[in-house]
């Protein structure tokens, strides 16, 4: 199916869901009569409503809008790197984190306007309305830069029955770090060959570690050494798994579906809907459990999707921020959290996500001939409650995702020692991070 086939790509698939900011009394005054919109295809027309307010509300202001379609991601997002860091491109730009490799380090470069000046209490900014965490993912030396629009969590998900089958340790794998080391020790038994089932979300797992992967600010890489050492050794029995997705018929249902055949112990969901399917597949003959990837001991590490962002030397800041304004009202935001599998920032469109989340679940595995049952309410009231308080929120970075994992590889593949492979990619770090 070809729903199953896109599903697979999660989490690089680009969705670009933006969230709701609502500020009463703000104006476009002072603004410059144009203004550029930047934004993916396949969001044009959902969009289209509220461009169309926007021309009808201010139509002082000269519109264009510029689209690229998911053929052209890489392209698209690479030309408009080289025209922000030229100090050209559109004014509001709709981004994908995965699509523009290193947020952090663009942040870095200045190539973005604060919001500081908009996110105030007298502008009608109202914290308490948002995911904090994620939001302020977005701030870089203290200042915000981009706003995070939606986030995913990815977490482990099996079977409670399953993993007492083989002595799997809930207790040890409280933290990312201990979490890889019980996973791995696995491998040592009789059914290494079926641990994981999709497990690519794993990819950044230096960045889920307690502390700081890259400082920016400081120009270096962090982590106790002992600890990503740790994990490193950990993740040599898993990454050969980690580049497989053996779903099978059914796409995440048909994960859950293995685990309760035992074809697999362990799956890695990335988002909503990616998590409750396989969860209420497990939940017709057993117990569906979490393990979340955490930073330490308390809240769960969560990756942002999309952001979006204003262009440092736009002449019409608040026209932009008029246009997110529109374009990320309440209404739109809680529609798209309808067909997201991301998580939006804005509690309210979280609150109506859940409402309708496990419903459309059991509908959509009628449809497909999936038997299906509601997971639980203790299952749902802990996965929302992981959902809705991330300890830490990550730009997942291609820096991580395959520097790291190149310069590695000959660890992994037990081809080369920890040492000369961690010193390599501190040596890249030295000059990336000095660029």
């Amino acid at each position: 199916m070809e729903i199953t086939k896109a599903l697979r790509k999660i989490p690089f698939l680009p969705v670009f869901i933006l969230i709701s900011v609502f500020f009463a009394g703000s104006s476009v005054q002072g603004a410059e009569d144009s203004l550029t919109l930047f934004l993916g295809s396949d969001q044009e027309s959902y969009y289209a409503p509220g461009i169309e307010e926007f021309r009808q509300k201010y139509p002082e202001v000269e519109l264009t809008v510029e689209v690229y379609s998911l053929n052209e991601l890489v392209f698209s997002q690479e030309k408009i790197k080289t025209q922000l860091m030229a100090g050209e491109g559109p004014d509001l730009l709709l981004l994908d984190s995965m699509g523009t490799d290193d947020v952090e380090k663009l942040l870095k470069s200045g190539v973005f306007a604060p919001l500081d000046t908009f996110m105030t209490e007298e502008n009608g900014w109202d914290a308490s309305q948002y995911v904090m965490p994620a939001i302020e993912a977005g701030r870089f030396d203290g200042i915000q830069y981009v706003m995070p629009l939606n986030y995913r969590m990815p977490m482990f998900l099996s079977s409670k029955e399953a993993l007492e089958e083989i002595g799997f340790s809930m207790e040890a794998a409280q933290d990312t770090g201990s979490l890889l080391q019980e996973i791995s020790s696995l491998y040592e038994k009789e059914h290494k060959d079926r641990i994981l089932l999709e497990a690519s979300g794993l990819m950044p797992f230096p960045q889920f570690l307690e502390g700081k992967f890259l400082d920016y600010e400081a120009g270096t890489i962090g982590l106790d050494s002992q600890a990503l050492q740790n994990a490193c050794e950990a993740f040599k029995n898993l990454h050969l798994e980690t580049q497989e997705t053996s779903l099978g018929e059914g796409g995440y249902y048909g994960s859950g579906v293995k685990i309760l055949e035992r074809e697999g112990y362990l799956t890695l969901p990335t988002g909503i809907n990616t998590m409750l399917m396989p969860a209420s597949a497990i939940a017709v003959q057993e117990t569906p459990v979490l393990l979340p990837l955490r930073a330490g001991k308390e809240g769960a590490v969560a990756e942002v999707a999309q952001y979006a962002g204003i262009r440092a030397n736009s002449e019409n800041p608040e026209a932009a921020w008029k246009m997110l304004e529109i374009l990320l009202g309440e209404e739109m935001q809680k529609a798209a959290a309808q067909v997201s599998i991301t998580m939006p920032v804005l509690i309210s469109a979280q609150e109506a996500k859940k409402e309708t989340a496990v419903s459309q679940t059991l509908e959509d595995a009628k449809a497909e001939g999936v038997q299906a049952v509601s997971p639980g309410e203790d299952f749902l009231e802990e996965y929302w409650n992981i959902l809705r308080n991330p300890e830490k929120v990550i730009f997942a970075n291609s820096v991580c995702m395959l520097e790291f994992y190149s310069r590695m590889l000959p660890f992994y593949e037990g081809q080369g020692t920890y040492e000369d492979c961690i010193q390599d990619f501190e040596s890249y770090i030295q000059i990336y991070l000095s660029e």
